[in-house]
Formats: structure tokens, sequence, C-alpha cells
């Protein structure tokens, strides 16, 4: 009986402690997003696309993703994506990151088309280009799937990579293999 009141009293606690974190992580993901515009403005005036402080990296991201029109119902979306051609993500309404995979898919290759060009003739891949690229590829989705634009800034444990740890590395591989014939020809 002691052990299973003792079980009752660690279930309690750890269930409060979760919710305490988890409105601390509501309230941090809030404070995140109340940086994001000064962080972009920071790249953007600075003409840099990541940028290491204090150990960490950051680097902004554009995420595009997938979704159903809210008038549509699951059962619409689902035969929409059949009907165009997408079973495979087609699931009971839409597998939301495979179809946004394969929307960045079709974003990639359009921009590696415009890099093909010369610069003058390149122009920027904007959402209503590659709007009009899926529409012409799958017609029946027009109206239906929707597209959703995000920047996020991903945060990265910094690697040292000064001169100093290169050449460490260089002169240990060295030590490593002194033991070996100078000819690097394979009997």
């Amino acid at each position: 009986m002691t052990e299973g009141l003792e079980a009752l009293k660690l279930y309690a606690e750890k269930h409060l402690r979760r919710k305490e974190l988890e409105e601390e992580c509501e309230k941090l993901k809030a404070d995140c997003k109340g940086l994001l515009h000064t962080v972009l403005m920071y790249f953007q005036h600075n003409g840099v696309d990541r940028q290491t402080v204090e150990g960490y990296t950051l680097a902004p991201r554009y995420e595009l993703w997938a979704g159903r029109n809210a008038e549509l119902t699951a059962e619409d979306m689902h035969d929409a994506l059949v009907e165009a051609g997408l079973k495979q993500f087609a699931t009971e309404s839409m597998n939301h990151q495979g179809m946004s995979a394969h929307i960045r898919e079709v974003y990639k290759n359009l921009v590696a088309e415009e890099q093909e060009k010369s610069r003058g003739e390149q122009k920027d891949v904007d959402r209503e280009r590659l709007e009009n690229q899926l529409w012409s590829m799958y017609p029946s989705l027009e109206g239906k799937l929707e597209i959703r634009e995000e920047i996020k800034i991903s945060v990265t444990k910094s690697k040292k990579s000064t001169a100093r740890g290169r050449i460490h590395d260089v002169i240990a591989r060295s030590q490593q293999l002194e033991g070996l014939p100078d000819d690097d020809r394979i009997d």
C-alpha cells in the first residue's frame, strides 16, 4: 500500500512540474516571437545569413507548409489529392509534412531554374509564382490547398573551428600515419 501512495505522490509532483514547464515553454516561445523581427532585421541590416554569438549559431530559415482550405472537409482534401495524382499524401485528410516537403521541392526546382539564367534574366520565386506552378501541375488543388510561409530562426550549438584546432587535428593525424610507408601505391 505504501508503494501505491508513493507512486501517487510522485505522479502528482511530476504532473505539476510538467504543467509548470509547459507554461514556461509557452512564455519562452512568446518571448522568442517578440524578438523575431529584431533578429531578422539584424540579419538583413548586416547582410549575413548566419551569426555566431555566445557559442550558438543562429540562422534564419524560410519554410513552406501545406494546409487545406478551412472551408473544405478532410474528405474533400483527400479526394482532391487523389484526383491530382498525389495519393501518397492522401491520408484521412492530408499528410501535411509529406505534402509540405513536396511543395518545398517544387520551390527548390523553381529557384534552381532561375539560377541557371543569366543575372539580368533572373526573377524572384515568390509565393504567387510557386502557386501558379503548383496549379499548373495540379489543377484540382487550386482553391483547396493553401500554402503558408514561415520564417524561423534555427539555433545550434557552435562547433569550435579555430585554426589552432585544425592545426592540432592535422598534426595528430600525421603522427598516426608516421609508421606508414611514404609510397602511396597499393600492392
